[in-house]
């Protein structure tokens, strides 16, 4: 049982480690911050009309 135990302690440090490390590591591949005036860039968006909503 306490082999187990320490097993599983081992593991969860490991996840939390990999996730840590994941998360710094990812960048975005495209960013559009809307810090401006007026309507969106068209060039990037568009609208979805229809669908009731």
């Amino acid at each position: 049982m306490k082999n187990s135990m320490i097993a599983l302690l081992v593991l969860v440090a490991a996840a939390a480690t990999a996730q840590t490390n994941n998360r710094f590591t990812a960048k975005p591949v495209w960013v559009d911050e809307f810090n401006y005036t007026g309507l969106p860039d068209t060039r990037s968006w568009s609208y979805d009309t229809g669908g009731h909503g």
